[in-house]
């Protein structure tokens, strides 16, 4: 990874606290009293993410828009529609059988009391004590009203008011009527994933022009690219739900449990809860199982049937299938399913992950809800290079220490430096830009990252694994004294200058010590010792080359060129590198051998390039600088770098 120029863009105000709590309790209120509407809306958007690569499938083999989207529409519903009476009939004959199990349950709980430690009969005399109470409760007190009487003292004859049987007209309606309202959403969900499908690319081109501002290029990508990971997902998802729930339906079905479709129904179902759905798809076939099962095999099985089943899904499937799953993180998971059932109820649990999977996306592309994403997905709330410049910040230098420890144990220590550390001091040479730090805080920053370089140094070779040890050097090795050039055998060739203040001082500090470890001794400057007052008390008659670094070069290009004459008029062979450590390579930049050769003004951006061509100059027989030296990572495990630089800056801007 480059490190991209920063760019000083200032984010959009946000909103003022009580405005933001105004406005979410607004929304909130809205999908709740709303819920008629909104629930079928979110079915129907949900439907289309996962129809719309069937109809683009369609749409391939040149069959018109309009045909695709009623012939992919109709399959899905009549599939529902079966799901549907599938459940209702088996729900159904559950109802029927249940009576059956009376005696099974009965025996199954006389025989969890004789094996309780409860002493005998405790649970029966309990039961009849408060029966007894009831029957207190229920006696009329002294003093009231008795039953009343004719006038001959005989009780009156009881009447008994019986309806007429029902006509038909009324009958239907009893039936009917329940039906309405399911049948009324259905119908909607219906006409709106139709017109969903249908108007897609303009329903995109209005998302866009709402959200981009002038941006359309790079909100067109994102709301591409989100909705064609939405549709993957949620394809996937359902498929591998339908695999699922047929699996287990098999596998109850071998078990002996009644119903094992509607159980297998209901299992692919939950699997859109993750965590919570698992609990709930299992406590009915159990229950049902210890109905049934005088012993406990059954129970057992059924138990052993979800353990296998969830594993497979969740630790091989998914993750094979999805690669990262959904992206929420645990408590993002269960506060979504919360959140969405007390809001829509069962519809809501079922819609939990899906909504808030697309919400996560939304905030993941559009600036105005990166919110959402910091909030509900399941990256780590800081990069690495932001808790770096936060520990730093704190001044926990012990914490810095154990993290640095754990990414050199897989990772060469030079990533390390190039991944974490020089974006953290950029970030923090940013923060000084805008008056946000004092001097003091920025020598005791400086002063801790010297201190990390010299615990570091310690521990590196202890840590490191054998690999990753021979790749920390970019390709390079500890040079003996023989192999450097005869000029270049003193004790300081390299003289690594911190320009401006002591956070650039400390990015030399580091480059100094990778130089030391292979065998090229490096002097450490600060920027006290090139000024006017003291630079003619320097003696750098030995030096041969001056790597002066800064975190932004392209901020202070005068002071960079005043030290370059004043060194250079105390030593006229001197050759400079300049370390602009936030700055990107030009695409059309002559190759290092020549731009050294030529001025001695090469710039470097990293860390891994400066050690490769300042221990290149060094050595009398240089071999060829390898191609990977303007790919500045090229060894370092890509995943460990969650944002870009430019991201990093400008979220911490």
């Amino acid at each position: 990874m480059d490190l991209q120029r920063y760019k000083a863009t200032s984010p959009n105000p946000p909103l003022p606290l009580p405005v933001a709590l105004a406005v979410t309790g607004l929304v909130i209120a809205a999908l709740y009293f709303g819920r008629e509407l909104f629930v079928p809306l979110a079915l129907a958007i949900l439907l289309s993410f996962i129809l719309t690569p069937l109809v683009v499938l369609l749409r391939k083999f040149r069959v018109p828009r309009a045909a695709a989207v009623l012939l992919v529409v109709a399959f899905a519903f009549t599939l529902i529609g079966c799901l549907g009476m599938i459940m209702g009939n088996q729900l159904a004959d559950l109802a029927q059988r249940l009576p059956a199990y009376e005696a099974t349950l009965r025996a199954r709980i006389q025989s969890l009391q004789a094996s309780s430690n409860a002493p005998p009969g405790i649970i029966e005399r309990t039961a009849e004590t408060l029966e007894n109470l009831n029957k207190e409760l229920e006696k009329r007190p002294e003093g009231t009203a008795s039953e009343p009487t004719t006038s001959t003292g005989q009780k009156p004859i009881p009447v008994e008011i019986h309806q007429p049987p029902p006509r038909a007209l009324e009958y239907y309606q009893s039936v009917v009527a329940p039906l309405i309202d399911p049948l009324a959403q259905a119908g909607l969900v219906l006409i709106l994933v139709i017109f969903i499908l249908l108007q897609r690319e303009d329903l995109r081109d209005r998302v866009i022009r709402l959200v981009s501002g002038e941006d359309f290029e790079r909100t067109t990508a994102a709301i591409n690219d989100a909705a064609r990971r939405l549709s993957r997902l949620f394809l996937t998802l359902t498929a591998m739900n339908i695999v699922y729930g047929a699996v287990m339906a098999g596998a109850l079905w071998l078990i002996g449990v009644p119903n094992p479709i509607l159980w297998g129904i209901l299992a692919g179902l939950m699997r859109y809860v993750p965590y919570v759905g698992t609990i709930i798809a299992i406590v009915f076939p159990v229950l049902l199982a210890a109905a049934v099962d005088p012993g406990w095999s059954m129970i057992a099985a059924t138990l052993a049937v979800f353990l296998v089943g969830e594993l497979t899904m969740g630790q091989v499937m998914e993750p094979w299938l999805l690669g990262n799953s959904t992206g929420l993180s645990p408590l993002a998971v269960v506060a979504s399913a919360v959140f969405w059932t007390w809001l829509w109820g069962p519809v809501g649990l079922l819609l939990a992950v899906p909504l808030t999977v697309c919400l996560i996306v939304l905030g993941r592309h559009v600036p105005q809800l990166n919110f959402l994403y910091v909030l509900l997905g399941d990256q780590p709330a800081l990069t690495p290079a932001q808790r770096f410049y936060q520990r730093l910040l704190a001044g926990d230098l012990d914490e810095i220490t154990y993290d640095a420890e754990r990414f050199i144990k897989d990772q060469p220590i030079l990533c390390y430096f190039d991944e974490i550390v020089l974006p953290g001091l950029v970030m923090a040479q940013i923060d000084v830009r805008k008056d946000r730090l004092g001097s003091d805080r920025v020598e005791t920053m400086g002063r801790l990252i010297e201190e990390l370089v010299d615990e570091l140094g310690d521990i590196e070779m202890e840590f490191a694994s054998e690999e990753a040890a021979k790749e920390s050097s970019s390709h390079l090795r500890l040079l003996t004294a023989e192999e450097l050039k005869q000029d270049w055998q003193v004790a300081a060739p390299v003289l690594a200058v911190g320009v401006r203040n002591a956070l650039d001082r400390a990015a030399a500090s580091i480059l100094a010590h990778l130089l030391i470890e292979h065998g090229v001794g490096t002097r450490v400057i600060g920027p006290d010792e090139v000024g006017p007052a003291r630079i003619a008390d320097l003696d750098v008659r030995h030096a041969r080359l001056a790597i002066l670094s800064q975190l932004e070069a392209s901020h202070a290009p005068a002071h960079t060129r005043l030290i370059t004459r004043r060194l250079r008029r105390r030593n006229p062979e001197l050759r400079f590198v300049i370390g602009a450590w936030n700055e990107s390579p030009a695409d059309d930049a002559p190759s290092p051998e020549e731009t050294l050769s030529v001025k001695g003004n090469l710039t470097v951006t990293t860390f891994r390039q400066a050690l490769e061509v300042i221990v290149h100059e060094a050595q009398a027989a240089p071999q060829t600088l390898h191609p990977e030296l303007l790919d500045a990572h090229s060894d370092c495990d890509a995943s460990l770098t969650v944002d870009s630089v430019e991201e990093v800056q400008s979220r911490s801007a």
